[in-house]
């Protein structure tokens, strides 16, 4: 067990409770940029990208300043050792990162420009906060978020030391058990006309337990629903496994323009776990 303190909530959670979408649906090709030693690990051609660093500037306009693997960072739990790049998404770059023998997963906040989503002047650390409590109160399985710091644009989250959804998907290794926790997550969420991002990328299994490791949060939408969107990928173990490899979106979707999924070949199996998992079905 880490010798570091934890701050109490209030000291880190002080910001207004309005619930904030953080991000919107993009294609699942530019997602979760992840080199290719990750356990959240996804396209190979993505291991070029392996910025370590941090950001300055006033007002909109900030920079972020490149350094090395090994780099120290401090933070109100002490500091971090950053051990290597995990992976970009639409708000900013993770790193796995270490203090006196525990993991950490440090995301330090982006201000690049993001096809089709606009973040506005959202401060992106406040976002993503709002939207982890949001999660943690419908009942879904997150990593804990330990330190969150919006005026130095970062937060420091739980490492979830499990399997990557897409590495047993590619293997055929899906399991009730892993279907019937994402089916009960969409059910919960459904609920509260909310969607989270399915993409298996975005899920990691340990000690039997299935973890939504991403904070996105979006107002519902059919099309992009677990049903509709999301399982389609989970099916498409082959072409999990070819996009894996080449990073190639050709592998997983019909429409790579419109992230939209192949559905034809795989809708016997979709529909008989959506009558077998969807509480709404059985």
């Amino acid at each position: 067990m880490s010798s570091l303190q934890l701050p109490e909530e209030k000291e880190f959670f002080n910001i207004d409770s309005t619930l904030f979408f953080i991000n919107s649906i993009v294609y699942p090709a530019h997602r979760n940029q992840i080199d290719r030693s990750s356990r959240y690990g996804a396209s190979p051609n993505d291991t070029a990208l392996e910025p370590f660093g941090s950001f300055s500037g006033e007002g909109s306009v900030k920079q972020l300043h490149w350094t090395s693997e090994g780099e120290s960072f401090e933070t109100p739990i002490g500091t971090l050792h950053i051990k290597r790049f995990l992976g970009k998404g639409k708000s900013g770059y993770s790193y796995l990162a270490v203090a006196e023998g525990e993991s950490y997963v440090l995301k330090k906040m982006h201000y690049e420009e993001i096809q089709c989503y606009n973040f506005g002047d959202a401060n992106k650390v406040e976002l993503e906060t709002e939207a982890y409590k949001h999660l943690q109160t419908l009942g879904i399985s997150v990593p804990r978020l330990l330190v969150s710091v919006p005026e130095e644009n970062y937060l420091v989250k739980e490492f979830i030391d499990g399997t990557v959804a897409t590495d047993f998907i590619k293997e055929k290794k899906l399991s009730p058990s892993v279907l019937s926790q994402l089916f009960d997550m969409a059910s919960r969420l459904e609920r509260r006309e909310l969607n989270i991002d399915y993409f298996p990328n975005n899920f990691v299994l340990k000690d039997d337990d299935l973890y939504y490791i991403d904070y996105e949060v979006n107002p519902f939408q059919e099309e992009w629903s677990l049903s509709q969107w999301g399982i389609w990928y989970w099916a498409n173990g082959e072409g999990m496994k070819r996009f894996a490899e080449t990073g190639d979106p050709s592998y997983i979707n019909d429409d790579c323009q419109g992230g939209r999924p192949y559905m034809k070949p795989f809708r016997s199996i979709v529909e008989e776990w959506i009558r077998a998992y969807s509480p709404g079905k059985k």
